[in-house]
């Protein structure tokens, strides 16, 4: 039987950096070259990166690349979404690259599942230095992402979303293709209109890929205080698309900022204050001791810091977004 044509689609943006490491991935994957096609679809990109890819395209004919002139990352997916001619559609990003056999396992994984709609596996996040590989441990921690099993290596099963999934194409015909609107979260809100359709989202260990985060505390913050800033928004663009745990660290936030001025005025304040601050702190000990004990010691004194910017700038981007979701909403209008 022939094996279904497979279309990844990488949307970039001054990706020199990456999008060579990440196209040899899928160019070196265990899936037959002549069953795969590759639409890199770039936002008017001022670096190297439409050069790169143009040397790909000079040696292989599956690469194509097309342009994003709104710079909006769900454009880009839905341009590479319109021009795909594979059965199976692949979202990837430049700055990551894949296992081998991850096309192979996704298009295994769709085959002896066909009620899923979409498969995806393990993202593992790889940094460099003791601050990046830090990171990297604290994103693949339940303690740092909570019930997020597509990056903490979840056993196998139906999930509610996962990261560069693989989609059957009809799906996209059936319920629509990425908001527009959205900036960040538009995989997670896409995912949650197909399950809300009736989609099912098939999750297996053997489909890995891995993306570089942030190697300083700085550009960490940044990206999450993002992040949080866009879960509110997208809440308001589309209502039940996040789950609970989206607002854990906006909760976290909000409780030592009440307490903390509680504290200013009464004993009971500071009493508050310290039980958040103190069961926090011990919970980011015992999770960065478990973490060291594994990936070496070394780890454990800049483990609990990592583990705070990751949620205080989470959840002080959410309370940013809820104080001006509403200036956000009327220029959306």
């Amino acid at each position: 039987m022939e094996m279904p044509l497979v279309s990844v689609i990488i949307p970039t943006r001054e990706e020199k950096a990456g999008i060579g490491k990440c196209l040899d991935s899928v160019l070196r994957n265990s899936y037959p070259l002549n069953r795969l096609e590759i639409i890199i679809v770039d936002g008017m990109s001022n670096d190297e990166t439409r050069e790169i890819v143009k040397r790909y395209m000079a040696q292989y004919p599956m690469v194509k690349l097309l342009d994003n002139p709104r710079l909006v990352t769900p454009v880009a997916l839905n341009i590479g979404i319109r021009a795909a001619q594979g059965d199976i559609i692949v979202i990837l990003g430049a700055h990551s690259y894949i296992d081998k056999d991850f096309l192979s396992q996704s298009a295994k994984a769709l085959w002896e599942h066909p009620e899923a709609d979409c498969v995806g596996g393990e993202l593992r996040s790889i940094g460099e230095g003791l601050i990046g590989e830090s990171i990297s441990l604290v994103l693949g921690s339940p303690f740092g992402v909570g019930g997020a099993r597509y990056k903490t290596g979840g056993r196998e099963g139906f999930v509610d979303t996962v990261a560069y999934g693989a989609y059957q194409k009809k799906i996209f015909e059936k319920i629509g293709l990425f908001d527009e609107r959205l900036v960040r979260n538009q995989d997670i809100e896409f995912n949650s209109r197909l399950r809300r359709h009736g989609g099912k989202i098939y999750l297996t260990p053997a489909i890995k890929a891995f993306y570089y985060n942030p190697s300083s505390l700085l550009k960490f913050w940044r990206r999450n205080f993002a992040n949080g800033l866009w879960n509110v928004y997208t809440t308001r663009i589309a209502p039940g698309s996040l789950s609970v745990r989206h607002f854990v660290p906006f909760v976290f936030v909000l409780s030592l900022l009440a307490s903390g001025g509680l504290a200013i005025f009464t004993g009971i304040g500071k009493i508050v204050l310290g039980l958040i601050g103190g069961s926090y702190l011990l919970g980011a000990l015992l999770a960065s001791t478990k973490i060291g004990t594994r990936k070496g010691v070394k780890f454990i004194p800049i483990l609990p810091l990592v583990f705070f910017v990751l949620h205080f700038s989470y959840g002080v981007g959410s309370l940013c977004g809820l104080l001006s979701v509403w200036r956000f909403s009327a220029s959306r209008n």
